[in-house]
């Protein structure tokens, strides 16, 4: 036997945006390198998450490796010719503009 329903609870606090923002140029690195992202905000991300990122005709899959600061990522390129993954990443030294046009 149920009772009466009990009255609702306060509601929690709004969650993050899954994206950010390139504050700066970088480049992308070699297959399986690593390079400092300047951001926005490096809050919603977290480690071994896979990221996209595109400006213009750069683009390519990454994976978070680490967190230096709250402006800044460090990613990998995931990028791997001998598997064939993620064969649609820009060639390494394309640049990425910020802010993507």
């Amino acid at each position: 036997m149920s009772g009466p329903p009990g009255e609702d609870g306060i509601d929690g606090l709004d969650g993050l945006n899954a994206f950010t923002t390139t504050t700066q140029l970088f480049d992308m690195p070699a297959e399986g390198a690593s390079v400092a992202v300047p951001v926005v905000s490096s809050a919603f991300a977290a480690i071994n998450q896979i990221l996209f990122i595109k400006s213009g005709s750069a683009q390519g899959f990454f994976t978070v490796v680490g967190k230096p600061s709250p402006t800044l990522l460090q990613v990998t390129n995931l990028r791997n010719s001998a598997t064939n993954a993620y064969l649609v990443n820009s060639v390494p030294g394309t640049d990425f503009v910020s802010p993507p046009p």
